[in-house]
């Protein structure tokens, strides 16, 4: 992969705010898993709200009843999910949503990079597999380039994930791309697999 500027990380204010959303894409009308890569939104923010994304989704996966998009810039890579099932919210209030990515085998690193969100204390996201955090217990307000926000109005359930580049360049291959799994944590978990590829702005 080249020409990304992985040096500049600005570091976002996080929030967890109610605001209203329009209805998503139908989820017929959407593959069950992502398969392109999509550049992120100008000025896009971990907030809680999918306005930035026009309250549309790349994929409606139906085991996990999850509305979501994988994107990128230049700077981090975003995950937005929307949810309208009452049971799958719950779900994720209690047990938290969990993020693998791992490298695709083709030059990827094979530590990978697990984050989950939330926890009993919304305000805290679990990560693993980054040496800069020696405490897998890291604050939605930090200093390292990982943002998470989610909020609930009208019996959906708003979920956004930014993670900073430099942290996947060790499980990422020559073109940007890495395998991830996104799993809805529960005493009976759902999960979806998908690969990703980095879009060069």
């Amino acid at each position: 992969m080249k020409n990304l500027n992985l040096n500049y990380i600005p570091v976002l204010p996080i929030a967890c705010l109610l605001t209203a959303t329009s209805p998503p894409v139908k989820a017929q009308q959407l593959p069950n898993v992502q398969t392109v890569g999509v550049l992120a939104p100008p000025q896009v923010k971990t907030d809680g709200k999918a306005t930035e994304w026009g309250s549309k989704f790349e994929a409606y996966n139906k085991a996990a009843s999850m509305y979501y998009t994988m994107a990128n810039d230049n700077e981090k890579l975003y995950l937005t999910i929307q949810v309208a099932d009452t049971a799958i919210i719950e779900r994720i209030i209690n047990s938290g949503i969990t993020l693998t990515i791992k490298g695709d085998g083709k030059g990827g690193g094979s530590v990978p990079l697990i984050i989950t969100y939330p926890l009993n204390n919304i305000q805290q996201i679990k990560v693993t597999g980054i040496k800069a955090t020696p405490d897998s217990l890291i604050s939605t307000t930090n200093n390292l380039g990982i943002e998470a926000a989610a909020l609930s109005y009208q019996k959906k359930y708003t979920y956004e994930l930014a993670i900073s580049l430099k942290y996947l360049v060790p499980l990422i291959n020559d073109i940007g791309t890495f395998n991830y799994n996104v799993m809805l944590n529960a005493a009976t978990p759902s999960s979806f697999s998908g690969k990703y590829t980095l879009v060069i702005n």
